[in-house]
Formats: C-alpha cells, sequence, structure tokens
C-alpha cells in the first residue's frame, strides 16, 4: 500500500513540475516578445529577435526626406541595391541557364528555385529580354518554369511573396502605405538578450517590427475566359491553399461551345449534349479546379473541399484538345466566387 502511495505522489509532483516548466516556458516566450518585439532576417539564414534602438528611420524619397515613426513601422526591407554580391550570384545562376552543359543547367535552375519568390522580380526582367531577342527557347521555358515554382512557395515570416519581391529600392512598409526611396542608415544596432549586435544593411533581408494578423477567412471573385482550358491555360487564381484549409467555390455565367454552333452554350455545369472530353467523364464546358499538380476536381455550381496537400488553386474550363488550337472562340465567361476558411 505504501509503495501504491509513494508511486501516486511521485506520479503528482511530475505532473506539477511539467506544468510548472510548461507554464514558465510560455511565460518567458511571452516575455521575449514583449522585451525584444522586433526580429531581423539576414541574408545568411539567422533570425534574431530583439529590439532597434531607433525611435525613427529616415528615407530619401523622390519628394523629399521623410522621418518615419518606429511605431508606425511594420517592416523595412533593404533593397536590392544594398546586396551587390547576391545580386552577382543570382546573375551568374541566370547565366548558367544557358550553360553548355546539361548537369551545370539543372543545377542553376535548382538553386534559383530555392531562392524563392523574393527573385521574381529578376526573372520577369530576364524573362522579358528573352521574349524580346528570341534567342534561347530553352532559357526561355526553364525561366517560366522558375516563375511558377516561386509561384509555388508559401509567403513566409520573411515577407517575399510573389506580391512582394525584392526591388532596387528601399522600402518601409507602414501601417498606411509603402515608401520606397533610400534608407539614411547604412548600419543599425539591435539590442538582444545575448547583448547589442550591429547590423549592415548589406546584410540583411528584411527586418520586422509588426506581425501582421493575418486573416481567417479569404475571399476572391475570378473571372474564368472561354479561353482559360484546363490542359493548356488554366487560370491561376493566386491564392495559396493549405492542408486543412476549406476550400468553398461558387460559379454562374455562360460559355458558347462555338464548334458545336452559336446556339451551343455551356455554364459552370458543363454541356452534356455536346459529349464528354476524350477519355474523360467530363462533359464540356464543366468548371474544373486544380490543387497544384494535383487532379483535377469538378466545381460545376458549386465545391465544398477540405484541403489535403498545399499549393496553388487554378480554375479552367474543360476542352478537348482538337478545339484548344486554331481559330475556335468561346465567348462568354463564369464568374467564380472562391472562399477559403484558413483552418
Amino acid at each position: 500500500m505504501k509503495c501504491i502511495f509513494s508511486i501516486v505522489i511521485i506520479c503528482s509532483a511530475s505532473l506539477l513540475i511539467s506544468v510548472y516548466a510548461q507554464e514558465n516556458k510560455e511565460l518567458e516566450i511571452k516575455k521575449e516578445e514583449t522585451t525584444f518585439p522586433h526580429q531581423v532576417f539576414t541574408m545568411e539564414g539567422s533570425k534574431p529577435m530583439g529590439k532597434l534602438v531607433l525611435e525613427e528611420v529616415q528615407i530619401q524619397t523622390v519628394y523629399g526626406k521623410l522621418n518615419v515613426p518606429l511605431s508606425e513601422i511594420i517592416r523595412i526591407i533593404p533593397g536590392l541595391k544594398n546586396h551587390g554580391d547576391y545580386l552577382k550570384g543570382v546573375d551568374q545562376l541566370l547565366a548558367d541557364l544557358s550553360h553548355s552543359n546539361f548537369k551545370k543547367r539543372e543545377q542553376a535552375q535548382d538553386a534559383l528555385s530555392s531562392m524563392g519568390p523574393k527573385i521574381k522580380g529578376l526573372l520577369l526582367k530576364r524573362l522579358e529580354k528573352e521574349q524580346d531577342e528570341q534567342v534561347d527557347a530553352e532559357l526561355e521555358a526553364r525561366i517560366k518554369i522558375l516563375l511558377e515554382d516561386v509561384d509555388e512557395i508559401e509567403e513566409n515570416d520573411e515577407g517575399f511573396s510573389s506580391k512582394g519581391v525584392l526591388i532596387q529600392d528601399d522600402q518601409i512598409v507602414t501601417t498606411s502605405f509603402v515608401i520606397k526611396g533610400t534608407l539614411s542608415l547604412n548600419s543599425f544596432k539591435f539590442n538582444t538578450k545575448y547583448g547589442m549586435m550591429n547590423f549592415s544593411l548589406k546584410d540583411v533581408k528584411n527586418i520586422v517590427l509588426k506581425k501582421k494578423e493575418l486573416p481567417t477567412v479569404i475571399y476572391k471573385t475570378v473571372e474564368v475566359l472561354g479561353t482559360d482550358f484546363h490542359k493548356k491555360n488554366i487560370k491561376n487564381t493566386g491564392i495559396r491553399l493549405k492542408t486543412g484549409n476549406v476550400l468553398t467555390i461558387t460559379a454562374s455565367g455562360e460559355i458558347e461551345l462555338t464548334p458545336w454552333g452559336r446556339d451551343k452554350k455551356s455554364g459552370p455545369e458543363g454541356n452534356a449534349s455536346v459529349g464528354n472530353v476524350s477519355g474523360s467523364k467530363f462533359p464540356h464546358g464543366l468548371l474544373v479546379c486544380q490543387i497544384g499538380n494535383g487532379s483535377y476536381m469538378k466545381v460545376a455550381k458549386k465545391l465544398k473541399y477540405t484541403v489535403k496537400e498545399s499549393g496553388q488553386l487554378k480554375l479552367g474550363m474543360v476542352m478537348d484538345s482538337s478545339y484548344t488550337r486554331g481559330n475556335y472562340q468561346f465567348p462568354g465567361n463564369y464568374k467564380v466566387k472562391v472562399k477559403v476558411d484558413l483552418k
């Protein structure tokens, strides 16, 4: 009996110690976030928490100098002009995409893909150059694949998304607007729990001063045209879905199926009277969606789906490939409303 009683006491004590340790850990994290509310993301990959030893940040713009109070700033992003070595590295990798050695080309593509959305602006600039010159078809194709790859990468704490790519100018993101120009400081002091640190702008990707509150629900309306074929020109909605998100899509509208006559029309549910696409159960005109590179899913007029695998949401109209070439016309559109519960 004494043995059992002793075991109960030991277990209870262990539980209390465990609960106390967990509460202490949570308090320490909360204390650190309060004492050191800012975070620096360096070019080498470290992410120290701390506090900027500044009251305001000065930036030279085309309209003059602005002094921005730290309390109004969400994020400070040093521009590409601060990262000469980084730019040289990207330029070399872009050049290696045309290397005579296939393995070298593949290695360059992998390295660029791993850099994520922050290089999207550089990729678009290079693609525009290649399309104008029309010299290297393989290089153009590789850059297009890279652009698809970086769109698949979700936005992270560093704030680099397909809509927030690195640009030449420095940027200050405030609670009301974005200011572009040249930061007056070349370096700054950062107080951490390990002591004072000094950072040079050339070593910094991003400084986060306030975490943005993320929405719990995303709403977006997308227009799917008769040329947004599911296998040829599927439309990227720009919505990145994550596993567990609940996706709801409702659609309306009408598209003419002119290969079968101008009187033949289809709504998002498709038109079974003109038959199904070869080797498929999908009727022509059916609205479908695709997540990442997954299978096509029937949307029709409404779809509710719990996401199983992360990826970009794409929408398209089902059409046999023989009708997606030539001069066939498909006037009209589907109005698609997308709702994503970020569970």
